[in-house]
């Protein structure tokens, strides 16, 4: 490679550089624009409304506990239900009635017929007889 080649190699790559270059600055200058009219825009402050009104179809959020509650309550008359009646029973959202069920069934707070899938309040134990002399 001779020295000719050499320099004409150099130009172009300078040549390539100087365009990449053209383009960078005109990039800062539109987003240097364009922050400058943003700036000019933007109000100082912005005042958010807080809005307290829930969405239509929107169902109240339901605590664990509240829900177990409510569906000792709706099993007390002694039927038994499945998650679905429960939650139209009790006004409660069936995801709250599935996680409640579940969590009771667990802990033996409540008994499932797993053929027909209907909860049901467990049959109280008897009381001990002393218990009831005692009473007496």
């Amino acid at each position: 490679m001779n020295s000719e080649q050499l320099i004409a190699g150099i130009e172009a790559e300078i040549a390539a550089k100087r365009a990449e270059i053209d383009k960078l600055e005109i990039a800062v200058a539109v987003i240097e624009r364009m922050a400058k009219t943003k700036r000019q825009e933007a109000p100082l402050f912005t005042v958010r409304k807080r809005v307290e009104e829930k969405p239509k179809g929107a169902k109240p959020k339901v605590t664990m506990a509240d829900a177990r509650a409510k569906i000792r309550e709706v099993l007390s008359d002694g039927e038994a239900l499945t998650s679905g009646e429960i939650a139209e029973r009790g006004g409660l959202p069936a995801k709250a009635v599935w996680n409640a069920v579940y969590s009771m069934r667990q802990n033996g707070t409540i008994a499932t017929n797993d053929e027909t899938r209907r909860h049901s309040l467990p049959a109280a134990a008897p009381e001990p007889q002393a218990a009831t002399d005692a009473a007496a």
